[in-house]
């Protein structure tokens, strides 16, 4: 039987913020995906997941319900139980059918094992977190991280929408799709969302946002400007797996985050890749 830990940790270096799991038991897990978002070609248990975590040295992980499943959390929850000092959850909700603070309340116990809650708004307009306030405020009644995963188009939103909620600890994900060709008025609205002292961004997905391989060099002025604007207190690691096994080993992902924070003073790194996401996600 597998280890309630996983393999044991030599110097714990990382906490990956951006990870997702999928079981290979269909019968007892159906998929049932949210916005048509494909079904995995392969299962990507938790087993794994602790596996590569372990292999790599990173102490603990945020996984994040993945939209194959859609609304049932059911294995998220199990993963929960399973490894509850590895593992924290983000879950999913959807603004146009937004969860009641008091169906959150049974998820954002110390025992469930939550964290998050993630709202996409890939595919949506430009006007779409402001239709999320709902969600917004369930966040603040369970005193949650607000996982954002957004197009550069809607990054002004956000902004509208964190300065309406300034206590809710935000989160955008995978640099808000930013990436080189993004026009400069989108990152600008990126970088504006420094103004709000509660939003963090997250230094993840590199191999789908880069056009290099590791360690995705087109993405190292980006980086150095956020951090400059934020800082190093204000961004997180993530590996987005397992779809970034797709550019590389899992080792890789996180040695690229190091080189593009190799300019940085150690204990500045140590934010970025585990001090920041251990303080915010409680661990």
């Amino acid at each position: 039987m597998a280890s309630r830990r996983g393999p044991p940790l030599v110097d714990p270096v990382a906490f990956d913020t951006h990870t997702h799991v999928w079981s290979a038991d269909t019968a007892a897990f159906p998929f049932g995906p949210y916005d048509d978002v494909p079904v995995p070609r392969s299962p990507y248990p938790v087993e794994h997941l602790v596996r590569d975590l372990g292999t790599a040295g990173v102490a603990a992980a945020a996984v994040i319900q993945p939209r194959v499943y859609g609304p049932d959390h059911g294995y998220l929850d199990e993963v929960l139980r399973r490894f509850p000092d590895r593992l924290v959850g983000v879950c999913l909700a959807d603004p146009l059918r937004p969860p009641s603070v008091e169906e959150l309340r049974t998820r954002f116990t110390p025992r469930a094992g939550y964290r998050g809650i993630r709202m996409v708004g890939l595919g949506r307009d430009r006007s779409w977190p402001l239709a999320g306030a709902d969600v917004w405020r369930a966040a603040e009644g369970v005193d949650a991280v607000l996982s954002l995963l957004v197009e550069p188009h809607q990054l002004r939103a956000v902004l509208t929408m964190a300065r309406r909620h300034p206590t809710v600890t935000v989160v955008i994900d995978h640099l808000g799709y930013c990436r080189p060709g993004t026009p400069r008025r989108f990152v600008d609205d990126m970088l504006a969302l420094a103004d709000v002292p509660e939003v963090y961004l997250k230094l993840s997905a590199f191999g789908a946002l880069s056009g290099h391989t590791a360690p995705f060099q087109d993405l190292t002025g980006l980086v150095s400007e956020l951090l400059r604007v934020f800082g190093a207190d204000r961004l997180l690691w993530g590996s987005d797996l397992p779809h970034a096994l797709s550019y590389g080993e899992y080792s890789s992902s996180l040695e690229a985050a190091r080189h593009h924070l190799s300019g940085i003073p150690t204990s500045d790194r140590n934010k970025v890749l585990l001090a920041n996401a251990a303080r915010i996600y409680r661990r």
